[in-house]
């Protein structure tokens, strides 16, 4: 029916009743449409900030790298570019053309010349490609110098039982150390021998002997203060980014790491500018061979 029908009178009263509300309501909803459309535009627009943010490496996450053979796990401390993660702090994934800051910063765009192997004056490095592993970040404005991983196991009053253990990776194999007070091992791990009543700086002692005793393990423990171990990798790089895990009851026992270890893990194929950036440690004519 159309409004000239209504105006002359020719509709029912109740079309005519039905004609009004329409015209009542359509404003509204044309505002609501409005509303909507400027939510969703809104919506979409931060949707597409994070997204563009956080295309970086996950706080404590793993990634996937090689080293010597030996498939390895690194994981992430958040603060360091990450390795095709998902979303961190700070850092972009092996993906990524720039840094990312964190959920809703701006990306950083690459200085100019970035990922050509030269430092410009305006850049802080550049390793030879656009990404975010190696020694330098994905815009060339961060340098990632080579670090091992490291980590600290700190023991307090009544720290251990006996027949507890910890387990370190230095990335080529877990190795299981066991307390003993009694000279009965339950497991096969290395022995670490305490007595009773437990006294801190011999157990840390103890710790740091059986650590630097262990056959195989390419991990360096040294005393620290009060009965805190120092716990570092021999090798530099994310081959020993695996943490200390243990079955210890008490909660004065604790440890942090090992984390930290960066370099080497840009894979076969990225550009590089020495073999410090190469997971197979090894980069021939600007590029990182197996």
């Amino acid at each position: 029916m159309s409004l000239q029908e209504v105006l002359i009178g020719r509709a029912r009263p109740w079309a005519l009743a039905g004609a009004l509300a329409v015209a009542c309501v359509l404003p509204r909803l044309s505002t609501d449409s409005s509303l909507e459309d400027e939510r969703g535009g809104a919506a979409g627009s931060d949707a597409a900030a994070a997204g563009s943010a956080m295309g970086g490496k996950a706080t404590g996450g793993t990634a996937p790298t090689s080293v010597g053979g030996h498939d390895t796990a690194a994981a992430g401390d958040g603060t360091d570019p990450g390795f095709g993660g998902s979303a961190g702090a700070t850092g972009v994934g092996l993906g990524g053309g720039a840094d990312a800051a964190g959920a809703g910063g701006a990306a950083e765009a690459p200085l100019p010349g970035c990922g050509d192997g030269t430092r410009t004056p305006d850049e802080t490095c550049d390793d030879g490609n656009l990404l975010a592993c190696g020694t330098c970040s994905a815009s060339c404005r961060k340098a990632t110098p080579l670090a091992p991983a490291s980590g600290t196991i700190s023991i307090g009053p009544d720290a251990v039982a006996d027949g507890e253990t910890f387990v370190l990776h230095d990335g080529f194999g877990p190795i299981p150390f066991e307390f003993d007070d009694d000279d009965q091992l339950d497991t096969d791990g290395q022995v670490i021998s305490f007595s009773q009543p437990l006294n801190v700086e011999a157990v840390r002692d103890a710790i740091v002997a059986a650590v630097n005793a262990a056959p195989g393990l390419a991990i360096i423990a040294v005393a620290g203060d009060a009965g805190t171990v120092m716990l570092t990798n021999e090798h530099q790089g994310p081959v020993g980014n695996h943490a200390i895990t243990d079955l210890v009851s008490s909660s004065t026992f604790t440890h942090t790491g090992m984390s930290g270890g960066a370099g080497y893990d840009c894979p076969e194929g990225t550009g590089c500018f020495n073999n410090d950036s190469c997971a197979s440690a090894r980069c021939e004519l600007g590029v990182c061979v197996p």
